[in-house]
């Protein structure tokens, strides 16, 4: 008998499509301690009117769920403030009259290709100004995804509209977000004396690890252990896929020391000194996806049949592979 046929009738398990379950579609995202900290720096540069700050990690280490987090963390802290969001892209020349497209595209106006640069430019500052003040205090933020590619022409011309912002009383806040080459970007200014960029964008800076140590795992399982679907059902993700041991009082953050000690050993595996120090979230999630789908396979309490499933699982999530290169 599995798991799912031994639930208790009286509570029966929510229907729900199989691949409309985010464990099964892996359309959710969970909190994480890193996630956590992101937070509260990027809501501390909103309330210190700092303005810009710099964001970097490694890929896959969970930057873009991190900004739908981050996202709803600024609609509630700060209701109405709007936000744009700027994916960047690999801008082979920099041009000023594209890239105001790409900004006024951010800002949802209707009319993004007519018209010179400074013609954009006004309209763009024009829309800025209007939303700041009716709707966000006077505050105003620009978050830059993939922003190592930007160059230095583009922060000139941010810098312009930052400007502009502030002569009618707007306070732009940039959030860079990118990988390592950002920190090279930021020292290439400093070294060509460029501080009015690094002054400008780069003042605050916030490295994004994935998962570093067991506690933190545990506290990231942990999520799993309380975010629902169906919204409001009460069937948490590890309940929905165990429930009798979830009747039980068996919580998933439970397998937090043993799901670290298989994650530390995969790390063997990499070339000398290449091992990475933590658990990128891309990996961590789809091991933990992995484990719920077939736990209802195991024994819980044999300890080794679940260290085979964790191990199965980083495989799978194609963790091994990505230490091999």
């Amino acid at each position: 008998m599995s798991l799912y046929e031994s639930q208790p009738r009286e509570d029966p398990r929510p229907y729900v499509p199989e691949d409309d379950h985010p464990i099964q579609s892996k359309r959710y995202v969970i909190t994480t301690p890193q996630v956590e900290a992101l937070c509260s720096e990027a809501v501390n540069l909103v309330n210190n009117r700092t303005p810009g700050g710099l964001f970097w990690a490694p890929p896959r280490t969970g930057k873009t769920c991190s900004l739908d987090i981050l996202l709803l963390e600024y609609s509630t802290v700060f209701p109405g403030m709007p936000v744009l969001i700027l994916p960047v892209w690999e801008y082979t020349v920099a041009r000023e009259g594209p890239f105001l497209e790409d900004l006024l595209k951010a800002a949802g106006h209707a009319i993004v290709k007519k018209g010179k640069p400074e013609e954009k430019r006004d309209r763009l500052v024009e829309l800025m100004a209007e939303r700041a003040i009716e709707s966000g205090k006077g505050r105003i933020v620009l978050i830059v995804d993939e922003a190592q590619q930007l160059h230095e022409k583009h922060y000139k011309w941010l810098m312009g509209i930052h400007n502009l912002l502030a002569m009618r009383g707007v306070h732009l806040i940039t959030l860079l977000v990118g990988q390592h080459q950002l920190l090279h970007q930021r020292n290439a200014f400093l070294r060509s004396e460029k501080e009015n960029i690094v002054g400008r964008f780069m003042v605050q800076m916030f490295q994004f690890h994935g998962i570093q140590n067991d506690e933190e795992m545990a506290e990231s399982l942990g999520a799993y252990d309380v975010d629902e679907y169906p919204p409001g059902s009460g069937w948490s993700y590890s309940r929905y896929y165990a429930p009798r041991l979830f009747a039980e009082g068996w919580r998933l953050k439970t397998l937090a020391p043993l799901l670290w000690e298989c994650f530390y050993a995969a790390r063997k595996l990499a070339p000398e000194g290449k091992a990475p120090k933590d658990v990128q979230m891309q990996y961590f999630c789809r091991t933990v996806e992995y484990i719920l789908i077939n736990l209802h396979t195991v024994d819980i309490r044999d300890h080794e049949a679940v260290r085979k499933l964790a191990t199965t699982g980083i495989a799978a999530s194609g963790y091994i592979q990505v230490l091999l290169l």
